[in-house]
């Protein structure tokens, strides 16, 4: 997949140091190096549960594979799901002098985003302002924080996927189109996440950007459940 991308298939919007959760699952390029980790931020932001609520958005087309058949994990049913994070360090191209944001290029609310793939294309991770499928009834919606994009730091940002997902369903009659918290099937995925280069990395406002410049995003692939141990690096290129 190309380097560069006008848009992400899934946008979540987030804090990376606040710890906020979200209420369901999470990015394509040249890209996904091992890169030595200097330290990790200090708590890593989740992205997905089991339930409605937390300051998250996201919006996407995709939804669950059906067991991975073209290379990529699959979904099963079932809420009762493992709890498993898979854990993940966005970090800084070694040996470079290119300085990055995370987010959105735009001068406001351009939170970082993340995206997590199976063999379908990008999960729906939020339920949030949706039909619940087992209440068919709207899920809370929340007024939405403004995000800004994040300047990519040597310690790097986390991040985290709870392994659930939103499936699409229908409920009611008559039949009105609803989302349902399923768990990603055991497999391999996509992550990945996207930013552009800091046009000011000296100033303190170095990721506000009047223009928007083309995105460039990384992607790595990775196993759900994962094994035990350091976070899997997603590292940004020397260059976009």
């Amino acid at each position: 997949m190309s380097a560069k991308a006008c848009a992400c298939f899934l946008v979540v919007e987030l804090v990376a140091c606040g710890g906020l959760t979200g209420s369901a699952g999470l990015t394509t390029g040249a890209g996904g190096t091992s890169a030595a980790v200097g330290g990790t931020t200090a708590g890593s932001t989740l992205i997905g549960g089991s339930g409605a609520g937390g300051i998250t958005t996201m919006t996407s087309s995709g939804g669950g594979g059906a067991g991975g058949t073209t290379g990529l994990g699959g979904a099963s049913g079932g809420d009762n799901c493992p709890s498993t994070t898979v854990n993940f360090q966005v970090v800084p191209p070694p040996d470079s002098t290119t300085s990055w944001c995370l987010g959105t290029p735009s001068s406001m609310c351009g939170g970082v985003e993340l995206t997590i793939l199976d063999a379908a294309g990008p999960l729906e991770l939020s339920s949030l302002c949706q039909v619940d499928c087992q209440t068919c009834a709207r899920t809370l919606c929340p007024p939405m924080p403004c995000l800004q994009p994040q300047a990519l730091t040597s310690s790097g940002i986390a991040l985290g996927w709870s392994g659930t997902y939103q499936a699409s369903g229908s409920c009611g009659s008559p039949s009105t189109a609803c989302v349902a918290t399923r768990c990603a099937a055991p497999g391999p995925y996509q992550a990945e996440v996207c930013g552009f280069v800091n046009p000011n990395p000296s100033s303190a406002n170095g990721c506000y950007v009047s223009s928007k410049p083309d995105f460039t995003c990384v992607q790595v692939s990775f196993d759900y459940p994962p094994a035990a141990g350091a976070p899997i690096v997603m590292a940004m290129p020397s260059q976009p």
